[in-house]
């Protein structure tokens, strides 16, 4: 019982220096517009980083909402460095580029597997709202739902 104990303890501080230390955040997929590569209700983790490139799939505010798209275009306009992100299933880029500040952090881990899991045992049967709250207590951290 005490090694199951020290267990979770060491865990419980890894995740707590994670998710303070390292600006890392954890989201729920609910939408479409990243299928295939998303799955709707796909687990995904950011962090925040100094630097942005073409390619990278990335979260941000926008009208307070958290949307998560793929970065395909980067500009500099009045010396501010600008990115312009899609959705893999959209057709168009997005209206309105993003500022690094609006930057939440870049994707670094996801799992389609995991949202498969809990769509098929818990979001169908009771919402989505506990599988928030299962994700919010196994990792410490409020999350916030993802809308794309």
């Amino acid at each position: 019982m005490k090694n199951i104990i020290l267990v979770l303890t060491i865990i419980f501080g890894i995740l707590i220096y994670m998710f303070s230390v390292e600006k890392i955040q954890v989201f729920l997929i609910n939408g479409e517009s990243m299928q295939p590569f998303f799955q709707k209700y796909a687990v995904i983790i950011t962090k925040q980083s100094d630097v942005y490139q073409i390619g990278d799939i990335i979260s941000f505010n926008k009208s307070n909402q958290v949307i998560t798209h793929r970065i395909n275009e980067i500009k500099l306009a009045s010396g501010q460095v600008l990115y312009y992100t899609k959705g893999d299933n959209n057709d168009v880029t997005d209206d309105m580029p993003h500022s690094k500040k609006e930057i939440i952090g870049k994707v670094v881990w996801f799992s389609n597997l995991l949202g498969n899991i809990f769509s098929t045992l818990v979001i169908e049967k009771y919402g989505i709202l506990p599988v928030l709250a299962i994700l919010g207590y196994l990792t410490g951290i409020q999350l916030k739902r993802l809308l794309i």
